[in-house]
């Protein structure tokens, strides 16, 4: 049976679409600011004091990026040669080969063209300058970018809509080309090796800079209004309007 060229482009393109924009969708959250708004206010003590704590954090969880992310390019490109070989030299139909060459192919593009930043982060941020107030400052700013891109890259990488182009080309696929054919060794490539492979990269993803973002987001200003040196003890003033209550320990000032 034979497939008219111009169905089967359209049909790669939307799917190709689906696979690129996935992992590249804003998240729809601003809370960049919330960590970043307070840095010129702190002192060069808890600059530095937070500079220790991002380099720990990303330390921590460099080695298991890093194993994932070169684990998935040297996987995805294992399986797209292993593909385009079949492809071109199998007795096997054609067109299935050609769509699980190219599935592959957009599995390893992906993987290598967008970079999971909690691997290569942890390097260029110990790289980053100390030498001045300023330097340390700048260098707190560029790793709080750099640990919300990799949060961000982690939530959309293993997020509801990761798993959408892989059940429309990967299941799609590979449940139709089963029924025309009745092959399984080829029902097997298309199910298995393109839903499941694809599947264990999402689900495997690493999430530790998520994790580490949302405790940066709580600690980094989380006292920004607190007069430094203040009381840990409530304080009463009498006001010609009233009585002002000042818990600084908690952060709250009440005044009636």
């Amino acid at each position: 049976m034979l497939y008219p060229a111009a169905d089967v482009a359209r049909l790669l393109v939307l799917v190709f679409g689906l696979s690129a924009l996935s992992p590249l969708a804003p998240s729809g959250r601003a809370s960049a600011q919330e960590a970043l708004g307070c840095v010129d206010e702190l002192t060069d003590a808890e600059v530095r004091s937070r500079i220790d704590w991002l380099d720990g954090r990303f330390q921590h969880g460099k080695t298991r990026a890093r194993l994932w992310w070169y684990g998935q390019i040297a996987l995805w490109l294992g399986v797209a040669t292993f593909q385009t070989v079949l492809a071109f030299t199998s007795d096997e139909p054609l067109v299935p080969n050609a769509i699980a060459m190219t599935g592959a192919w957009l599995s390893f593009i992906q993987v290598t063209a967008i970079p999971h930043v909690a691997a290569f982060a942890p390097q260029r941020f110990r790289r980053l300058s100390e030498a001045t107030d300023a330097d340390r400052r700048v260098k707190l700013r560029q790793g709080l970018e750099w640990l919300e891109r990799a949060a961000k890259r982690q939530r959309l990488a293993r997020g509801a809509g990761a798993h959408i182009p892989v059940f429309l080309w990967s299941g799609g696929f590979g449940t139709f080309f089963s029924v025309r054919y009745r092959d399984w060794w080829l029902s097997t490539r298309m199910i298995v090796g393109g839903l499941l492979l694809s599947e264990f990269r999402i689900l495997s993803t690493p999430q530790q800079a998520r994790r580490d973002w949302d405790d940066a987001r709580g600690m980094m200003c989380g006292a920004r209004y607190v007069p430094r040196g203040a009381e840990e003890y409530p304080v009463l003033e009498d006001l010609d309007d009233g009585v002002e209550v000042s818990a600084y320990g908690l952060g709250l000032q009440i005044r009636w």
